[in-house]
């Protein structure tokens, strides 16, 4: 068995109303810079990493920003840490019924099926654009519990986050086989394979930020002035 880290980059968030993967942190890095290096740190012997966004319309906005050098039709490195190379995968990729059964948006199970055709033997270890709050620590933990065939974080209220977690090639073909029949939502998925849940050492890792409101929320809990306040107050769901 091997990994291989996935970024999701979904696009415009409608509550958000920004690209949520664009947004500023106290640090001046953005979220998707921020998370790609955090990934960096969890597997420092890889120098290939995976996003996946909707179209090649979206990596054209990323790479406008600077933060990303593109170095193939696919392929980009960050601008300031040339040793991350930056593997794209795009959701129109699997917009076609040899893929899921149908046209349409099919949501996070886009960029979830894009990595599984790109390397069907691999456990993904899966990051959404969504948590702030997100540690190194939290990835490692995940990889140090993870049994298989999918290990996801469930926080103080119970829900569990698909899209904090690592998908084995077993979870993903079932993912893959639900959306040929139209059920695109990871959650499936986690009952259908029973999925193993794991408590975080930190609830505060599971900050989800979906608006401007919780966005805000984030910053502040960022700033080294802030406490950590209370945990379960801290955390999110989707």
């Amino acid at each position: 068995m091997h990994f291989r880290p996935l970024l999701l980059a979904g696009g415009q968030s409608s509550r958000m109303g920004t690209r949520k993967e664009l947004l500023r942190l106290p640090s001046g890095n953005v979220m998707f810079v921020h998370l790609l290096q955090m990934l960096h740190e969890v597997f420092p012997e890889l120098n290939v990493f995976y996003m996946s966004t909707k179209s090649r319309d979206t990596l054209n906005e990323l790479l406008s920003t600077g933060h990303i050098v593109r170095i193939g039709e696919r392929v980009a490195k960050l601008a300031d840490k040339g040793a991350i190379e930056i593997q794209f995968l795009f959701d129109s990729d699997t917009l076609s019924p040899a893929v899921h059964g149908g046209g349409e948006d099919i949501g996070p199970a886009a960029g979830l099926i894009a990595a599984h055709c790109a390397d069907p033997a691999a456990s993904w270890l899966v990051v959404a654009c969504d948590f702030p709050l997100l540690e190194v620590s939290a990835l490692r933990q995940l990889l140090e519990e993870f049994r298989g065939p999918l290990a996801c974080y469930r926080n103080c209220r119970g829900f569990v986050e698909p899209l904090l977690a690592i998908w084995s090639p077993e979870a993903l073909e079932q993912l893959q086989g639900n959306a040929m029949q139209g059920k695109y939502g990871p959650r499936f998925v986690t009952e259908q394979v029973n999925a193993q849940t794991i408590l975080p050492a930190q609830n505060r890792w599971l900050f989800n930020a979906n608006t401007t409101e919780e966005w805000r929320e984030a910053l502040r809990l960022l700033m080294p002035s802030s406490s950590n306040g209370n945990p379960e107050e801290e955390t999110g769901s989707k």
